[in-house]
């Protein structure tokens, strides 16, 4: 069967639609005619997988050079130097040229394989090749790029020589944080001091503002209140007035107060258990904060202490601030106390 000619298998009829007639010389055998087309196969094949683009130079680059897309004139793309130094000069960035041009020659761009007579000398083999800035290449993980260098890996070395070194192209673009698909950087323009945090309900992390706790420490003098008696103070150390505008504290920036706590010292501590309660008091505003009720009994407060939490008052860079206690009528009241109060707050 190998051996007829291919006149031969052709007088049966007409083709079907899907098989093909070889033209070849009419004295062919089938067996030449496979040894022909083997030889095609072989010889024409990419066997290296080497794929690659047309591309015009905008400028003289030379062969190995990384080169991005930087526009196109309707017929040529055209490429440019790429370059480590800026998120357009490297995130565009395509492969390698495969031979040296000047401004406006017509070249091909490795984009994926092999690319060969280059010199790796410096280069060891198996190392990542990384884009450095104007078209050169950085070798090796030590000399991996870093912030605020964007990273672009360009493949890996697989032959060391000053003349016929090769790379193995494989362009990868690094990604920014901002490009990760769970970070959202958008919504809000980070700003200086931002830490990065998870937000379950969008299931996002997201940039925020870190949270900067201090306290703010109020000290009466002594004092022995009487019944149902409003008592004021705020710097450290001062005996309390009657009279709001006597103490006013100011920090100087706005801040808000998230919580507090407050205890009683001295030897004499004989109220009952009838409930005093604390306020912040707002000169400048006017306006009255309760943070909550308080004992002063020895038991309740002078050795235990009363946190108060879940509070926010906010206070603006201009306002005055007093604590204020008001005492209710007792049974028994305290004499000769301290207060110590500590507010905690959030700028």
């Amino acid at each position: 069967m190998l051996d007829k000619k291919i006149s031969d298998l052709t007088s049966a009829g007409a083709l079907s639609g899907s098989e093909v007639l070889p033209i070849v010389q009419s004295g062919t055998t089938v067996k030449t005619l496979l040894s022909t087309l083997s030889t095609f196969v072989s010889t024409d094949v990419n066997t290296n997988a080497i794929d690659k683009v047309t591309v015009k130079l905008s400028q003289a680059i030379n062969k190995g050079q990384a080169v991005y897309v930087s526009s196109a004139n309707g017929t040529n793309i055209i490429v440019s130097k790429a370059s480590n130094t800026s998120e357009a000069t490297s995130s565009k960035t395509i492969g390698l040229l495969e031979t040296t041009g000047t401004t406006n020659a017509i070249v091909n761009v490795i984009t994926s394989g092999l690319l060969a007579g280059l010199n790796t000398f410096a280069a060891t083999i198996g190392d990542p090749v990384w884009l450095g800035v104007t078209g050169d290449l950085i070798y090796g993980l030590i000399n991996k790029p870093y912030a605020p260098a964007h990273l672009v890996y360009i493949g890996v070395v697989t032959r060391v020589s000053a003349t016929v070194g090769e790379i193995l192209v494989k362009v990868q673009n690094g990604f920014e944080l901002k490009e990760i698909h769970d970070v959202d950087l958008i919504s809000n323009a980070p700003q200086n001091k931002d830490v990065l945090q998870y937000e379950s309900a969008t299931s996002l992390w997201k940039n925020k503002q870190i949270d900067n706790i201090f306290t703010v420490q109020f000290e009466t003098g002594t004092l022995s209140p009487a019944d149902a008696t409003t008592y004021y103070f705020s710097d450290l150390r001062l005996s309390p007035n009657l009279t709001a505008t006597n103490f006013n504290y100011n920090l100087g920036f706005a801040y808000t107060i998230i919580g507090a706590r407050i205890s009683i010292g001295n030897n004499v501590v004989s109220g009952t258990t009838e409930l005093a309660t604390l306020q912040i008091r707002n000169i400048t505003q006017g306006t009255t904060s309760s943070l909550g009720t308080f004992r002063t009994d020895a038991t309740s407060v002078s050795i235990k202490g009363t946190t108060f939490t879940g509070a926010s008052i906010s206070v603006a860079a201009s306002d005055d601030i007093v604590a204020q206690i008001d005492f209710p009528t007792y049974a028994t009241n305290p004499t000769s106390i301290i207060i110590f109060l500590t507010l905690i707050c959030k700028k």
